[in-house]
């Protein structure tokens, strides 16, 4: 019986994405890394650092979570649950770090990887649907938290599976940004 089980799935092999088109996402992401600094407020001359070799391999995870959806549940992954495959991997393996001195003490810089990750997923709930065009994602401090403060301390202090964080970026809408917690005293 387990002869016949391992002959009948011999062909399922993933077929590896090439080393060319990795390369072209790492550019991608690399520029777009620069950008995300440019908005986040961090002046040009900023010092950072990508780690290739962790960029690379979330871009071969990404690439071979899309053919296990592919081979195991006929289907194409659409452009939020890639993303938010990005945004996973980015977390896990943190490649990105702002190594400039001027920044040692800066919150912002020792949560880089999670707000590069929310970056992509809000910028793919941008470009994904109008209906987020009037949504403030990052709202003024207030005695409340928004979802992207909580969004930010799950990403950093909380476990995330694929699944879940596909499920999650798929499920937000713009009403979700209007919601605000209390803060427990």
């Amino acid at each position: 019986m387990a002869e016949q089980n391992r002959v009948r799935n011999f062909g399922l092999t993933y077929d590896p994405i090439k080393d060319d088109e990795v390369l072209s996402i790492h550019h991608y992401f690399s520029d777009l890394f620069y950008e995300f600094l440019g908005e986040m407020k961090f002046p040009k001359d900023t010092n950072y650092f990508i780690n290739s070799f962790a960029l690379m391999d979330a871009i071969i995870r990404v690439d071979k979570r899309k053919a296990y959806f592919y081979c195991f549940h006929d289907m194409c992954i659409n452009e939020k649950k890639e993303t938010a495959l990005y945004a996973y991997w980015i977390v896990k393996l943190r490649p990105f770090a702002i190594v400039d001195n001027r920044f040692n003490d800066d919150k912002k810089s020792s949560y880089i990887n999670e707000l590069f990750a929310v970056y992509l997923i809000y910028s793919i709930l941008l470009f994904d649907n109008d209906e987020f065009n009037n949504v403030e994602f990052i709202k003024e401090k207030t005695n409340k938290y928004t979802y992207h403060d909580k969004m930010m301390y799950s990403l950093h202090y909380r476990c995330f599976t694929i699944d879940s964080i596909m499920l999650l970026v798929d499920s937000i809408t713009p009403q979700t940004f209007e919601i605000e917690y209390d803060v427990e005293q």
